[in-house]
């Protein structure tokens, strides 16, 4: 299988051979705490040294090895349907299922951050955001640049109170197997851009299953919301959240983060091993455009039509954090 910056081949019916860039390394703590939260969805690789490498530069590969997941590639059996038959919608409410128990597990389990590091970091995000100010190609996304920099913003989601939980970094269909009958999620691979990040940094990934990106942009599936209503479902149930005053609090925390989490990844260039470099993306940001361009596209994720709930929530709350507990 190739990768932009491995190459894996398999070696035997238990073990697969993966040959990376530096950039790309797998193995030591981040690993192992993928693999503690999230089991055997989440190998821990071992890695063996370097050899050099045939690329261009002459950059030696590291030499890893990992165990043999069963499953397919997303992106091999993803539908490219402008809709979802009634069989891919199965496997896709299967999908999303799982999806969301990935997202519970992350939650019951925040990592612990210094607080200066926090502050580092939101100040490090400010100066990205304010990047994007005054841009022409960006302006759709003035009014979610300014959401992200009000006190309930970023204030929010790098505050003590706020759970800070290990993120995969590259959460897309070329990372997750499934089971090609039912879309079950067999394993979550590649943690070489993980980082300790808010919660719903990378909730676009349930974005992305909710349409389709072709040649003539991006359409809604008519079944979006019911897939975004499975999601936050099994989320409830597994991480046993009851109280709908504190789904609605969490849920408009998730979709703050989700959007910055689309942002980062879409509107600036990256370095190989994720990192947020201050150049702004020459490629049209597609994605972005269509989910925060659109007025009707406004939230990533979905929210109850329960406004008086909402209008009511203080999310800057300290029962946020006990919710996990």
């Amino acid at each position: 299988m190739q990768g932009s910056l491995s190459y894996t081949v398999v070696a035997t019916i238990e073990t697969i051979v993966s040959f990376r860039v530096p950039e790309a390394k797998l193995g030591g703590e981040v690993d192992k705490l993928a693999h503690k939260i999230h089991g055997d969805l989440a190998p821990e690789a071992t890695c063996h040294g370097t050899i050099v490498g045939d690329s261009p530069d002459g950059q030696p590969l590291m030499v890893c090895t990992m165990p043999l997941l069963p499953g397919k590639l997303l992106l091999e059996i993803i539908s490219a349907k402008a809709e979802l038959d009634e069989a891919a919608l199965k496997k896709q409410l299967t999908f999303v299922t799982h999806l969301a128990q990935y997202f519970a597990r992350a939650w019951l389990n925040p990592q612990p951050v210094d607080q200066a590091k926090l502050e580092d970091q939101k100040n490090f995000i400010l100066k990205k955001l304010g990047i994007l100010e005054g841009l022409a190609q960006f302006s759709y996304l003035q009014p979610h640049l300014l959401e992200l920099q009000a006190k309930d913003g970023l204030a929010l989601l790098y505050s003590p109170t706020y759970p800070q939980v290990l993120s995969h970094g590259d959460l897309n269909e070329t990372n997750l197997l499934v089971d090609e009958g039912t879309s079950a999620i067999t394993g979550i691979i590649d943690w070489s851009s993980a980082k300790i990040a808010p919660f719903g940094l990378e909730l676009a990934a349930l974005r992305r299953l909710g349409g389709n990106m072709n040649e003539n942009g991006w359409t809604d599936f008519k079944d979006r919301k019911r897939l975004e209503a499975e999601f936050w479902a099994e989320f409830w149930t597994t991480t046993k959240t009851e109280d709908e005053v504190e789904q609605a609090k969490i849920k408009k925390a998730a979709e703050l983060a989700a959007k910055l989490g689309s942002i980062l990844d879409y509107a600036f260039c990256l370095t190989l091993d994720g990192q947020v470099l201050d150049d702004v993306s020459p490629e049209p940001a597609e994605y972005l455009k269509a989910w925060l361009g659109n007025p009707s596209w406004d939230h990533l994720v979905l929210r109850e039509e329960n406004k008086a709930v909402e209008r009511h929530v203080d999310v800057d709350d300290k029962s946020m954090s006990e919710s996990r507990k």
